[in-house]
C-alpha cells in the first residue's frame, strides 16, 4: 500500500504550521515597517500577512479531510 508521509505531516501537523507560517510574514512584515522601507510596501505586506493565516489554515484543513477520507487507517 502507498504512503504519503507529506501528507501525514500537514494532518498531523498542518494547524500548528499555518500558525507559524503566518506569525513570520506578520513579524517581517512590521520590521519593513519599522526600517522604514516604504510605508505602502509595509502596509500591504502586512495585510498579506493577515491573510495568509485563514487561506493557510484552510490548506491545512483540507488536507485533513483528505487524508481522513482518503487514505485508509
Amino acid at each position: 500500500m502507498k504512503r504519503y508521509p507529506f501528507i501525514e505531516f500537514m494532518a498531523q501537523h498542518g494547524r500548528r504550521l499555518a500558525l507559524a507560517i503566518s506569525a513570520v510574514a506578520v513579524l517581517l512584515a512590521l520590521v519593513l515597517l519599522v526600517m522604514g522601507v516604504s510605508l505602502a510596501g509595509g502596509m500591504a505586506a502586512l495585510i498579506g500577512a493577515v491573510l495568509l493565516y485563514p487561506l493557510m489554515r484552510l490548506l491545512a484543513e483540507l488536507i485533513e479531510v483528505i487524508s481522513d477520507t482518503l487514505m485508509p487507517r
